[in-house]
């Protein structure tokens, strides 16, 4: 278009035509969309004969008419939709600061008044502490959780503050007598837990100068390196990155008959003989992958803490030395995962988690039984057990403190053993970091009675062998070197294995009967093989005792007061320490009275043993497929060379069987044969059937000996028999060279006890 009236003025209106070309395309494309011919149908060139009559033909016009308006009057609503004003003053309203503050900060209105309790928790005064911790308690189960997270803070403080009036609000409520009230109580407990990392966030800055904790009170001391390994590194975590899997990381197996590869002499067959060998590989790494994940237990695993680590944050960190990992690499060639994930300690916000509040755990765990429900339907019973199986996968040692810092009180110590063994057979499979957090704190208990005895010593380490056996299966990475060295290295050995081959004290020092009116001690030398019935014979012969009154006088330790039998042997108790000898009183006692008391310490050293054979035992027999010939060469070599094996094994108290506790010193007595008996089985049946060595009588000699103390026992006696059998086709090439020396060692056992009993 062109405008001006001079026609030398005139100029072409561009803004028109854009404006126009962009009509006319539109118009166009409409025209294009409207115009889409109609595939002619195949009936219209069918001969005369064929045709549609004229009717149908008019209803399918009409038919697809009232298709073109239908369709029509969608794109015009649609189109009246598009084109709805937009009210631009709502594009610009802007947010109350009081509403963003009120839904950002303050949350809810009862979250206020807390706020400002928790600000001030440090200058608070000890009745505020009282008067709130009611309130505090009855908020830990609100439906606001930031109302929950404050709530449980200030109960958390109040607890240290004080921790009388806060135990009580818990117990009161554990103990009553509905199960709502139970329940209700339980679920207060795991809010607490729950927000443990949240204190010390919500205080005042700098509160942990000022607000004092008391730090936990245990009286023993862990192992030191600990033994076994605190968790298993999870399998293809899907929290973390994936990452394909690089064909220098897998193991190409090649075929036997290969030739030698040299680049001049590679085919196309040869590289495409590569690449299937590749994706074999592959394969296997995969499916070996998915194995491990199904025979991982994901469901005992703190998700939560694992799925936090965020890798690009601690990228700066070493990992570890290229020692470790060379390690964990051959261990994992091995069949074994690595001790630790293969990522740094991630940092986590310091817990305030007060003992006082875990005083409640052993309540907790008398729950599990309990077979009533709330008013919601839920079992008391089933709800404690999944709150602590949530606690113990979380923390383990947190949730347990309150038995170890109580473990050594003896007023306390059976009742919290008996829940100890409760906890642990109420979950099958335990979780490894809890079996390893107790098995390590066990053997410091074992470990502190061991440095400290005193009367009743033996008797707790009976306990405690009675549960370490029972976490063993779980615990991940125990060896019998690695338990071997750090036991020996803390001087304990002796009391935890029974491979311990220590060496005997070289003196014993005896205090007679007038020791308190500065009588002089005598020494005696120790052998071998020397027995207490010679002390107790020469001590009587140095201070000068009657003949009247020989049976009278006993030999009993100075520290733990413990009366020992004649038949035993002093290398079985007092072990070589470097400027240390064992003290002993020659002790006029009523010869019942002592007879009860030697009773009673045989007991608790048949227990003792008892819990040590099991121990080796469950190690064996859990263990790796592919470490079993190592662990077998272990006790091979260490039973060997121990001068107390076979006697250990075989080591009987007849004497005692009859009278008070006599039924339980045999009964006792039986469980540590056969225990035995499955130990020296489950060796024969992992042993190569080539056995290289000459000892293997000294193996038979302890089933031999059990089939003839404990004949009458049909558990022991089908035990001995099976063994024998065992024995006999595992070892049929031995057995065929010395037909005459191993047969018979057999059959004369054999019908030795027919002969005696039949």
């Amino acid at each position: 278009m062109i405008y001006a009236e001079n026609e030398k003025d005139k100029k072409v209106d561009k803004r028109m035509q854009l404006i126009e070309t962009w009509q006319n395309l539109q118009t166009a494309n409409v025209k294009k969309r409207s115009s889409n011919p109609r595939r002619e149908s195949a009936i219209v060139r069918q001969a005369g004969m064929e045709r549609v009559p004229l009717a149908l033909r008019g209803l399918l016009i009409e038919k697809l008419g009232e298709i073109e308006e239908t369709k029509s009057s969608k794109k015009d609503a649609q189109a009246l939709s598009d084109t709805t004003p937009i009210n631009l003053s709502e594009l610009n309203v802007k947010p109350s600061i009081i509403k963003h503050y009120i839904d950002n900060q303050l949350f809810n209105v009862i979250y206020s008044p807390l706020w400002a309790l928790l600000k001030g928790a440090v200058i608070m005064s000890l009745e505020d502490f009282k008067d709130i911790a009611d309130v505090s308690w009855s908020l830990l189960i609100h439906a606001d959780a930031n109302t929950v997270s404050s709530a449980a803070a200030i109960f958390i403080t109040c607890a240290v503050k004080c921790p009388d009036e806060c135990v009580a609000l818990i117990k009161n409520d554990l103990s009553s007598t509905s199960a709502s009230v139970r329940s209700a109580a339980i679920n207060r407990f795991y809010a607490l837990w729950r927000n443990r990392f949240h204190v010390w966030l919500k205080l005042e800055d700098g509160a942990q100068f000022a607000f004092k904790v008391p730090p936990p009170g245990i009286d023993f001391t862990l192992p030191s390196p600990p033994i076994g390994q605190s968790q298993q590194l999870v399998v293809d975590p899907p929290w973390m990155p994936h990452v394909k899997t690089k064909v220098e990381e897998l193991s190409l197996k090649e075929e036997e008959h290969s030739t030698s590869q040299t680049i001049m002499t590679m085919t196309r067959t040869r590289r495409k003989q590569k690449q299937e060998m590749v994706k074999k590989a592959v394969k296997e790494a995969e499916e070996k992958q998915c194995e491990l994940r199904q025979q991982f237990s994901l469901r005992a695993t703190p998700i939560v803490q694992h799925a936090s680590y965020e890798p690009a944050l601690f990228a700066h960190i070493n990992v570890g030395s290229q020692a470790q990992q060379n390690a964990e690499i051959d261990e994992y060639e091995l069949g074994m995962t690595p001790a630790q994930q293969n990522r740094p300690q991630v940092p986590v916000a310091q817990p305030l988690f007060p003992s006082v509040i875990l005083s409640v755990v052993p309540q907790l765990v008398e729950m599990f039984d309990e077979v009533q429900v709330d008013r919601d339907g839920c079992s008391v019973g089933e709800l404690s057990r999944r709150i602590a199986w949530a606690c113990i996968v979380e923390d383990s040692s947190l949730f347990l403190r309150h038995f170890l810092e109580k473990l050594t009180q003896r007023d306390k110590q059976e009742h919290l053993f008996a829940l100890l063994r409760k906890l642990v057979l109420s979950f099958r499979p335990l979780p490894t970091q809890t079996a390893y957090t107790l098995l390590n704190y066990l053997f410091g208990f074992v470990m502190f009675y061991v440095r400290t005895p005193c009367e009743g010593s033996d008797r707790s380490m009976g306990m405690a062998l009675s549960i370490i056996w029972l976490l063993t299966p779980y615990v991940h990475g125990l060896y019998f070197k690695d338990m071997k060295q750090t036991l020996k290295k803390e001087q304990c050995d002796q009391a935890i294995m029974i491979t311990a081959n220590v060496p005997s004290a070289k003196k014993i020092i005896v205090h007679g009967p007038d020791s308190g009116d500065g009588g002089i001690p005598s020494q005696f030398p120790i052998h071998e093989e020397t027995q207490f019935q010679q002390i107790l014979t020469d001590s009587l012969e140095f201070f000068n005792i009657s003949e009247d009154e020989v049976d009278q006088y006993f030999l009993v330790d100075f520290k733990t007061q413990q009366i020992h039998m004649p038949s035993s042997y002093v290398r079985d108790f007092y072990f070589f320490h470097r400027s240390f000898y064992p003290q002993l009183s020659l002790v006029k006692l009523d010869p019942e009275e002592a007879q009860s008391k030697m009773k009673n310490n045989a007991f608790q050293q048949k227990l003792i043993e008892t819990g040590k054979v099991l121990l080796t035992h469950q190690a064996l027999k859990y263990s790796p497929e592919n470490v079993v010939p190592q662990r077998i060469f272990f006790l091979h070599d260490e039973f060997t060379h121990l001068p107390a094996f076979p006697r250990r094994s075989l080591e009987s108290c007849f004497g005692f069987y009859e009278g008070k506790m006599g039924d339980e010193l045999q009964a006792i007595d039986s469980i540590h044969k056969f225990v035995w008996s499955q130990l020296i089985s489950d060796m024969f049946e992992k042993m190569e059937n080539a056995f290289m060595f000459g000892d293997l009588h000294l193996f038979i000699n302890v089933i031999n000996g059990i089939l003839i103390m404990h004949c009458e026992d049909i558990l022991i006696l089908r035990r001995c028999m099976a063994t024998y059998l065992t024995m006999a086709i595992h070892f049929n090439t031995l057995f065929a060279s010395q037909v005459s020396f191993y047969y018979n060692f057999l059959l004369f056992t054999t019908f030795k006890v027919i002969f005696t009993h039949y």
